[in-house]
């Protein structure tokens, strides 16, 4: 069983329906839980409609309220579940009780995907607290294990917290981008700057928008994927009518012409001390062979891609920088890109996480281990 808060279009969802979609090639059952139910505006089955694979999946969304998610999970652990993965530190809790109801001994894995120092204080203990009822704690990026180890030794609870934190980094299912990914030829001829993601501070939409400003961006078009259309036109005013926009789509579902760029200027704040900015939009665009520049990154959690090709960071309030580094990518040659695809395709595929998800789950069904929970 996998469990996730929800199906929103976001980094976890995509990974949780590309562990679906890799699961069922394996012949691998398992079960996909949401914890809400499908919002028709906002929603990774939206994007994925077109991808013949996404009928196959096995799915059930439970609805609002705790206590009705509770006794939905309750009536679940009926099913023969050796392992439960879930993506949700609220939904631990809900697993937890659910599975002393049922006097069921099955071992939960959390996947922790979000820096601890974005949350508020409460808000921080609530989840440490809720990580505490896994019987296995795992980290999607290195930066999250780094920062909890950090944050734990700030605080007098953290004494407490006695769990193990394992890194196990994810990837993206590449039979759904190459798909997904219309392979026609773009007539364009000017370079597309794409920012694909929320329209949200720490996303760097704004950050995107003050580059327009300062920036010669006449000689691109400006490609936004973005996934809420309110207030878009506040945003968006900059810009002419032969600008594209497009709304809640899958950067794999556009073609783009040979000289495009994936801007994502994440914006963390101070308190941030190991910022990630190697996302799932840009494992995807890497996929594709289309560059992108990022902010600050410490690649603790993909260190070959360091020294790619296709990847450059920056320092967004220093515009010559800026401009160098987006004429750097747009100008690599096309063999280059080609090899570097190719190169990277192999560390970025989502096969060796599902490999580690395999192995437990034969684990727990040999040897029926299971951790003590605190």
């Amino acid at each position: 069983m996998i469990v996730v808060d929800n199906l929103r279009i976001g980094g976890v969802q995509r990974l949780a329906i590309d562990e679906c979609y890799a699961l069922n090639k394996k012949g691998i059952k398992h079960l996909l839980v949401s914890l809400n139910a499908l919002e028709e505006n906002n929603s990774m089955a939206k994007v994925d409609q077109e991808f013949i694979e996404f009928s196959n999946l096995n799915l059930k969304y439970l609805g609002k309220g705790k206590f009705r998610q509770l006794m939905e999970l309750t009536k679940l652990m009926k099913q023969d579940f050796n392992l439960i993965v879930t993506h949700s530190a609220t939904a631990t809790l809900l697993l937890r009780i659910a599975l002393v109801l049922k006097v069921k001994k099955i071992k939960i894995v959390l996947y922790i995907h979000q820096l601890i120092s974005l949350s508020s204080k409460k808000q921080a203990l609530k989840r440490f607290i809720y990580f505490m009822f896994a019987n296995k704690l795992f980290v999607s990026s290195n930066q999250f294990k780094l920062e909890i180890e950090f944050y734990l030794e700030s605080k007098w609870w953290g004494a407490l917290f006695r769990k193990k934190i394992f890194f196990d980094r994810m990837g993206i299912y590449l039979d759904r981008v190459d798909n997904q990914h219309k392979l026609r030829v773009c007539s364009e001829t000017m370079p597309h700057l794409i920012f694909s993601s929320r329209m949200t501070k720490w996303k760097g939409f704004q950050v995107f928008l003050n580059l327009s400003n300062k920036l010669d961006f006449k000689c691109h078009k400006i490609v936004f994927e973005i996934t809420k259309t309110k207030n878009i036109q506040n945003g968006i005013h900059n810009f002419n009518k032969d600008d594209h926009i497009f709304y809640s789509k899958s950067p794999v579902s556009f073609n783009y012409p040979l000289r495009s760029l994936h801007i994502y200027p994440t914006n963390y704040g101070d308190l941030i001390q190991y910022p990630q900015s190697i996302g799932m939009n840009v494992l995807e665009f890497l996929a594709l062979g289309v560059p992108s520049l990022i902010s600050t990154e410490g690649f603790q959690s993909w260190p070959e891609l360091q020294s790619s090709v296709l990847i450059e960071t920056c320092d967004w309030s220093n515009t010559i920088e800026v401009n160098n580094k987006m004429n750097k990518l747009l100008n690599v040659d096309q063999i280059s890109v080609r090899d570097e695809m190719t190169k990277v395709r192999d560390w970025i595929s989502i096969e060796k996480h599902i490999a580690n998800l395999a192995s437990q789950m034969i684990t727990e069904n040999k040897y029926n281990l299971f951790s003590r929970t605190i």
